[in-house]
């Protein structure tokens, strides 16, 4: 009979991935195989817990098969053997048969190879195996499908992924869509006694470790992402004192900003969570799958670097049409993926905020943005000690409004950007005269955290990337006030004369900067995206097209 754990609780302070696998093999009377490459690997690699944690007995098995998985790692079980391999050579590593009955109890294996075959009654399994091959060529997916004779399809990979892609297949055969049990938010985002104190000069990793400590998180960062932590400044211009409230979503905003993501791995008590570098080393990345995410889309928001992924069933009648349209809003695709599904359904996949406003985009229901630019007294700018022009860094400083994050390569551009309006030298600053130096030098904003009143507020300068994405609003709050008009909003405005389709291909003539800019058909209308003023003047411009029935040439004919 097998114990979960044979031998004393390990603590993980100081222990390697190799420590792990060896204590894993014992508790399953398992021999450990692995080739040297693979053995050196393990021994090298730190188990990159924040903090360390003492694994208890009842949660041995879910929690090391996790830290295995985040560490990069698969096994294959066999004859008393657990052999080891590299995530990226799982393909062609043994895989255990099992029964599609037997998933559920295999639900905690996290690194365990398996292959299943499924078969439905409703969809065409060849034809889904198709869709399903699109995840296949990103990083997104563990598991892959494959149709094989007899109408049935093949999963592959471990344990807890093939589980989790089953029963999202059997949710796209019901014939009606299971109620299913939404995640269980206070077990991923406990409420909290305490708030924090973010300081301005902090790293990344002091924050995360604080955070991991306050919300008593499991965290595994690799040694790369770790390191990477901590060479990356928090970029607030000045400490921020953070409610217990609105803990997780400013820490996950910061986070964000600056590229990186949490997964998640149920591991039997208390998940959990990976931490990576979005765009970075290529990792197997575990979303936390939600039920119901058409009502839950203030939740994403909430939680911009948390990876989530959702089926929802979209306004449009064709599903295929609206998602190849709306692929190219897509900010990451080795983080975010996006296709349709089973009859008539869309399979999501992104980090919380962008996700949100994707699932309001297909469902035509977006959550509610708080945002409040807060007045504050003018300042003086003092004179430089070098004696030197000030720079829009400068009056970022002195300004006392939101808190603002930054990223290291946009504080390098403020830094030499002078801090002037219409050419004439800035000597006091007031949110009018911010405003207006973020829209001449073509800055963009992005709402990170909108827990009032500690919300957090990213800035951008010179860079390609637009951190969490567009905010997608409703055209009422395009008119309030109390906004930056350099904020990155999305908007959908329905068309009554012109064709959609036609219209979004003859108006993306007006779209200045790609990727910043976008312009997309949907059913109904166009959906658009850029600052908060260049949308709002769109939006006035194809109004009056759309009540003209034409949209003039560019010469206005």
């Amino acid at each position: 009979m097998r114990t979960l754990l044979a031998v004393a609780p390990l603590v993980f302070q100081d222990a390697t991935m190799l420590d792990v696998v060896e204590s894993h093999a014992a508790s399953l009377e398992c021999e450990v195989e692995a080739i040297h490459e693979v053995r050196v690997a393990l021994a090298n690699t730190p188990v990159g817990l924040l903090g360390g944690y003492e694994m208890p007995a009842e949660d041995a098995e879910g929690f090391a098969e996790g830290l295995i998985f985040l560490g990069g790692f698969v096994v294959s079980e066999e004859a008393g053997v657990l052999a080891v391999h590299a995530s990226y050579a799982m393909q062609d590593a043994v895989h255990r048969p099992v029964a599609a009955g037997e998933l559920e109890g295999l639900a905690l294996r996290h690194a365990l190879l398996v292959e299943v075959e499924l078969v439905l009654e409703r969809v065409e399994a060849r034809q889904l195996a198709t869709s399903l091959r699109t995840l296949q060529r990103t990083s997104l997916p563990s598991v892959t499908v494959r149709a094989v004779e007899g109408g049935a399809l093949l999963l592959r990979g471990p344990a807890s992924g093939v589980a989790g892609m089953a029963r999202l297949l059997r949710r796209l055969d019901a014939e009606e869509p299971p109620e299913g049990e939404p995640p269980a938010w206070d077990a991923l985002f406990p409420e909290l006694d305490e708030g924090m104190t973010i300081a301005a000069d902090e790293s990344l990793l002091a924050v995360v470790e604080g955070y991991a400590e306050l919300a008593g998180r499991r965290v595994r960062v690799a040694q790369r992402v770790r390191w990477e932590l901590e060479e990356t400044p928090t970029g607030l211009f000045t400490d921020a004192p953070v409610r217990p409230e609105a803990v997780h979503s400013f820490v996950e905003g910061l986070l964000s900003h600056h590229g990186f993501v949490f997964d998640v791995v149920e591991t039997g008590g208390d998940p959990t969570f990976g931490l990576h570098r979005s765009g970075g080393v290529p990792f197997v990345p575990r979303p936390v799958f939600v039920e119901g995410a058409e009502s839950q889309t203030r939740r994403f928001l909430d939680h911009p670097a948390t990876l989530f992924a959702a089926v929802v069933t979209p306004r449009a009648k064709d599903a295929r049409q609206a998602t190849t349209s709306m692929r190219v809003l897509l900010t990451d695709t080795s983080t975010s993926a996006l296709l349709a599904v089973g009859a008539n359904d869309v399979y999501v996949v992104a980090p919380g905020a962008q996700l949100g406003s994707m699932v309001g985009l297909l469902c035509r229901e977006p959550a509610a943005t708080r945002v409040v630019i807060p007045s504050a007294p003018p300042r003086k700018l003092e004179r430089r000690s070098d004696g030197r022009p000030h720079t829009l860094l400068d009056a970022l400083e002195a300004y006392a409004g939101p808190n603002v994050c930054v990223t290291p390569a946009s504080r390098a551009v403020l830094e030499r950007t002078p801090a002037t309006v219409d050419g004439q030298p800035v000597t006091e600053v007031t949110r009018e005269v911010v405003e207006r130096m973020l829209v001449q030098a073509d800055a963009t904003t992005t709402v990170l955290s909108d827990a009032m009143p500690d919300q957090l507020i990213g800035l951008r300068i010179g860079e390609r990337r637009f951190g969490s994405g567009h905010r997608l609003v409703t055209l009422e709050q395009l008119d309030e006030a109390g906004w930056f008009p350099s904020l990155l909003v999305g908007v959908v405005l329905p068309l009554e004369q012109l064709e959609p389709r036609r219209a979004a291909t003859r108006l993306r003539a007006m779209l200045e900067r790609p990727g910043r800019d976008q312009l997309i058909a949907v059913d109904g209308g166009v959906y658009l995206a850029g600052t908060l003023a260049d949308v709002r003047e769109r939006v006035e411009r194809i109004r009056a097209y759309d009540a003209a029935g034409e949209i003039p040439d560019r010469r206005g004919r």
